[in-house]
This record gives structure tokens, sequence and C-alpha cells, in this order.
């Protein structure tokens, strides 16, 4: 099984040598350390064969963190990125999501969980707690305040909101083709549609508006 080199920035060093260790004998390699985002930029950009980034958000997602998120994810579009933290916060997993990250996970879960959601975002897929999607769709927290887009409905098909059901549970194309009965092909055209309909540049902004407005937009068309 092919290695995947992984960064964790995180400023406690013993954290850090523990996730060295748990991860020893996997697929992921820790290959390199940073104590915080500023030095876990610089590793990213001099560093081009970095997989995956696990980085612990040190507060509620500041400007800084945000935008440092985003910077990685111009220096290396393929390198996948995984927000750590101990807090269960919705607006905080908007602001991640809206910023580029593939994965938002609590540090109080298992080493297994922990190597499960690397792998599944090593294939691609979107990883994050169920109960905050929840939250945010419920009304809960509103994630406008995490600078999240959000429209009308109107101008969405009915196919397009499916694959938009599909998207927000961080289905791949291919798992979303097979879902609805339709080649990857077909899922992509549909996917360019709706990032041109709700003016967003990505399939995970796109799947931010879609927790929000997706529901309300359904019982609007009722």
């Amino acid at each position: 099984m092919e290695q995947v080199r992984l960064l964790i920035i995180d400023p406690n060093t013993l954290f850090r040598e523990g996730m060295r260790v748990l991860l020893s004998g996997t697929q992921f390699d820790v290959a390199h350390e940073a104590s915080d985002v500023t030095e876990g930029l610089e590793v990213v950009q001099s560093n081009d064969e970095i997989g995956i980034v696990i980085l612990d958000f040190t507060n509620d997602g500041s400007n800084t963190e945000l935008q440092i998120l985003t910077q990685m994810r111009a220096a290396n579009e393929d390198i996948k990125l995984i927000v750590l933290t101990n807090e269960m916060s919705a607006l905080l997993l908007a602001r991640a999501l809206n910023a580029g990250a593939d994965g938002f996970l609590l540090k109080s879960m298992s080493s297994e969980a922990l190597v499960a959601c690397l792998r599944l975002v090593d294939l691609g897929e979107k990883v994050f707690p169920t109960k905050l999607a929840t939250m945010i769709t419920s009304g809960q927290i509103d994630p406008t305040a995490a600078e999240v887009r959000a429209s009308s409905m109107k101008g969405l098909s009915e196919r397009e909101r499916e694959v938009m059901r599909c998207l927000v549970h961080g289905k791949s194309n291919k798992m979303i083709a097979h879902q609805l009965g339709i080649t990857a092909a077909t899922v992509k055209v549909h996917l360019k549609a709706v990032l041109r309909k709700l003016n967003v540049s990505n399939r995970t902004q796109a799947a931010i508006w879609a927790v929000k407005n997706l529901r309300e937009g359904d019982r609007a068309q009722q």
C-alpha cells in the first residue's frame, strides 16, 4: 500500500509525537511537524510530496488560521487538509470547510476512527461530524457568519438538488453516479452547472451552501 506523507501542525510537542507513534505501521507517514499554522504553511510551500495536513485550530478559527488554510490549498491544490479540534462547533466547521478543509475531526475520537477518516479523506471524501451538519441545517447556528454563500433554490433542477444532497454527505462523483443511476461524467456536468448557478468556486463551498439552504428550498417548493 502506497505511503501517504503527513504534516502534523499542533503547538503540543507531546501530541505531535503521539500522533507519530499512533500512525506508525499504517499507510500514513508523519514526515513533517510544525508548531503553528505559519510554520506549517512554509513546510507545505517547500514540500510538494505532502499528501495530508492535520492542523490544530488553537482558537475558534481565527482569520489568520483560515487565511493560511486557504493559502495551503493554493500552494498545492491536491493536498488534503484536516482540521483537528477539541470543540464541536458548527460555526467552526462551516468556516473551516469554506476555507478549503477536507475534514473536521475531534481530538476525542479513537485512533481506529482517525485512521479510517484519514483513509476516506485520502480517497477524496469529505469527513465531518454529522451532528454538526444537523446543527447548521436546523438553524441552531447561522453559518453566514462564516461568510458562507447563500441564495435562493430558484434555478436548480430536481436532479441538481439530488446531486447536492449527495454532496452534503461527502459522496464522491462515482458514489453519486451509482446512487442516482447516472454516469460519473453526467455528475460532473451537473456539478459544473450547480457551481455556476450558486456562484461558488468548488464542491466544498457548494456543500456548505446546501447544508444551510437545501431543506429550506425544498420546503418552499412543497
